[in-house]
């Protein structure tokens, strides 16, 4: 039996936070373990050591059929629950479908329950939860929780890799730029960049590392533009496994706005143009990019724009700009690791 239950899955989002939490409770000596789906199960490392369940959850479509599956698959996943979650201290839920069997199995056994909201718009399981939970844990200050649970709410930020901030950079006389497509609406990046930089390597030394959905098309119209512009250079992939050295050797990020993704860009201090994924629920990333925006440290830039605009507003974040958000962005660093942790710890270990 673990101490503390992290889940979490469904998206990335929802489960690097709760694998960062579940590694630092390890560290602290804590008897941890972790939930999530297959859909998930990609991104658990090799070495984690940390036990892991993983559920089959799906997710909920349209169609009788689907919405019979997914409940089916629920009840099963809740009664497995009951076993992993008995005894334990608390059950940290992270969001996403796969958090539901194992909070509705605490709430059976009365384990307390610990919700993290990652994004300003509370999600599904934060809402249904927040009225028994004992703590609702937010990323961003102006999280929009019912009022009525304000007395729960604690800010810690968003859990993260350690090495995200701590990774050396190389100088570049280049402009770097790293886009971050993320597990969703990613086809959007491959159309809008590579128009975008094919109007700024004309003038600017240009280094674009991408993150693509289809290698061979974006490759070869990069291709042709070094052939074009020999100053220009690239490197892209479906996948990347070093992203702190991205980050460390970046100048500019142009991402989603999901919260991992703005916790690691607060982590590396690294100013970010941020495209909201317009079908994102609730519009969570729109809020999210808009919350960042209003603290000076990213540009909110809608995916209706063009690449026109794009390349103008990468043209008007000159130097002294990038440094200007760089700075609102370390005036936002926490340890929320540490932070969370701590907060465990003084309500369910401290006495």
């Amino acid at each position: 039996m673990s101490d503390i239950v992290i889940v979490g899955g469904g998206t990335g989002g929802h489960l690097f936070p709760a694998m960062s939490l579940a590694q630092e409770l390890r560290d602290q000596g804590i008897n941890v373990s972790l939930i999530t789906d297959r859909r998930c199960e990609k991104y658990l490392p090799q070495d984690l050591k940390i036990p892991v369940k993983i559920f089959h959850i799906g997710s909920l479509r349209s169609g009788l059929w689907s919405k019979f599956c997914v409940a089916f698959r629920v009840l099963v996943a809740t009664l497995q629950s009951l076993k992993l979650v008995y005894k334990a201290k608390c059950v940290v839920g992270f969001g996403g479908y796969t958090s539901l069997p194992p909070l509705i199995a605490a709430k059976i056994l009365r384990v307390p329950l610990v919700l993290h909201e990652q994004n300003s718009v509370p999600g599904k399981v934060t809402k249904l939860f927040a009225g028994s939970a004992k703590i609702i844990a937010v990323n961003f200050e102006d999280t929009q929780i019912d009022k009525k649970h304000l007395d729960k709410v604690f800010v810690v930020g968003n859990p993260i890799r350690k090495t995200i901030a701590t990774t050396t950079a190389t100088a570049s006389d280049h402009l770097r730029i790293l886009v971050i497509a993320g597990s969703q609406g990613a086809q959007k990046f491959d159309e809008l960049l590579p128009e975008a930089i094919k109007l700024l390597v004309p003038t600017q030394k240009i280094k674009i590392t991408q993150q693509v959905i289809d290698y061979n098309k974006v490759s070869e119209q990069y291709a042709a533009l070094q052939q074009a512009y020999p100053n220009f250079e690239f490197q892209i992939s479906t996948f990347f496994q070093n992203m702190e050295e991205l980050y460390a050797n970046c100048d500019l990020v142009i991402a989603r706005s999901g919260a991992s993704t703005i916790a690691e860009l607060v982590a590396a201090a690294k100013p970010a143009i941020l495209i909201p994924l317009p079908t994102a629920a609730q519009n969570h990333q729109f809020f999210n990019a808009v919350s960042m925006q209003n603290k000076g440290a990213c540009i909110c830039f809608e995916q209706t724009n063009n690449a026109d605009q794009l390349s103008d507003q990468i043209l008007r974040l000159d130097k002294n700009k990038l440094e200007e958000m760089s700075n609102n962005l370390k005036k936002m660093q926490k340890n929320s690791r540490k932070i969370f942790v701590d907060l465990l710890i003084k309500d369910f270990y401290v006495r």
